[in-house]
């Protein structure tokens, strides 16, 4: 029921009732925890790292340095007690180098005389050694050896020849015609046109105008003039004691051309001559003096080897019509008194004795009356008397 509004009116409202409360809304049901997981498998405990070890405890402190010059005494003087002042250790350091000079000089001196008393007692021998190598060295070398060269002191001379294995062409008969024929010097002035062309230079037989009584001259031939070098590289002396002309090879002149220059006689050749005509040809001495005309190796010798200076001799060789190859066969002794032969060559080559050809395809002959140089191979000039004179030398 309502209570009535203070003055007794009724209320103009009946009252309002008051709504129904709201019913409770059901508890939900509390829900349940899931069930408990199993306990999870227990981890093995971990193992205990052992204790690291301990390292090798620290060195004792290091003693102080010594004094260099103890370090230089125990050097010297190993073992010797070390003075405690610095003047006694360099006192103590002084004493020890003296003791090591005085033991170098002591060996110095033994090694000299070791040395020394070495050399004395086995100098011989060892000097006998080495003189015998050095002779078996000397003995293999040859004993000497030679060349030859052209000795053109015959176009200095009255009369020569020169002659050319082929005949001159037109140019070349011209540069020679036009030569002075009476200049001093005339035949060097031919030899500077024909030498170069491979001319050779012939001379005539020495003659022999101080020769002893009974000894004559040889008879006029063409002679081939060369100056003989002989060399030996051997240290001890040797001696050429002889020469012999040897393996003689004759035959026809090849030459094409002929210079002729004449004169009348014969001059001297200081040398030695070889007279290719006869046989065993020995060397004669043509030098002027007592010995000339005397076989040279009856009155002289030639030295070589042992640092002397070469050797050399001035050679003349005469044929007769026809030109030779030679060799010498020459003997010699050395110091040892062994004796032996050598077969000489101009090096690999024999010698060369040249004779003029008989009949040349090309002759020019020197005339003096009246002054020229005369073409005996070009017709009309036959007959002049040089002309004849030379066609008859080989006669």
């Amino acid at each position: 029921m309502s209570t009535p509004s203070p003055g007794g009116h009724p209320p103009e409202h009946p009252p309002e009732q008051s709504p129904p409360a709201p019913a409770t809304p059901p508890v939900p049901p509390v829900p349940q925890s899931p069930p408990t997981p199993p306990p999870a498998p227990q981890t093995p405990p971990t193992p205990q790292t052992p204790p690291a070890p301990q390292g090798p405890p620290a060195p004792p402190p290091e003693p102080p340095e010594p004094p260099l010059s103890a370090l230089a005494l125990e050097r010297i003087a190993p073992g010797s007690p070390v003075p405690s002042t610095r003047r006694g250790r360099v006192r103590a350091l002084a004493r020890g180098l003296l003791v090591i000079a005085a033991g170098l000089l002591a060996t110095a001196l033994l090694t000299q005389v070791v040395t020394y008393v070495y050399d004395t007692v086995f100098a011989t021998d060892r000097a006998r050694s080495e003189d015998a190598a050095q002779d078996r060295l000397n003995d293999e070398k040859p004993p000497f050896t030679a060349t030859a060269d052209a000795d053109l002191s015959a176009l200095d001379a009255d009369e020569w020849t020169i002659v050319l294995d082929r005949p001159l062409d037109p140019a070349e008969q011209r540069a020679l015609q036009a030569l002075d024929v009476g200049s001093d010097g005339y035949g060097r002035q031919a030899w500077r046109i024909l030498g170069p062309l491979g001319a050779r230079v012939i001379g005539t037989t020495p003659h022999l105008d101080e020769a002893a009584t009974g000894v004559a001259s040889p008879r006029s031939g063409p002679t081939t003039r060369f100056r003989l070098n002989l060399f030996s590289d051997r240290t001890s002396p040797l001696s050429v004691t002889g020469m012999t002309a040897v393996d003689l090879r004759c035959g026809p002149s090849t030459a094409r051309f002929v210079l002729w220059h004449p004169a009348q006689g014969e001059a001297p050749y200081p040398g030695v001559h070889f007279d290719l005509r006869g046989p065993d040809a020995t060397p004669v001495i043509t030098d002027e003096g007592d010995d000339q005309g005397q076989r040279y190796f009856d009155r002289r010798r030639i030295d070589l080897g042992g640092n002397s200076e070469p050797g050399g001799l001035r050679v003349a060789a005469t044929v007769g019509n026809e030109s030779c190859d030679w060799a010498i066969k020459a003997a010699y002794r050395d110091a040892a008194g062994t004796r032996g032969e050598v077969l000489i060559r101009d090096e690999n080559r024999p010698f060369r004795a040249e004779a003029p050809p008989i009949a040349p395809t090309q002759l020019f002959v020197t005339q003096f009356a009246p002054l020229r140089l005369t073409p005996c191979h070009e017709p009309g000039h036959e007959e002049e008397t040089l002309c004849r004179v030379y066609s008859r030398r080989g006669a």
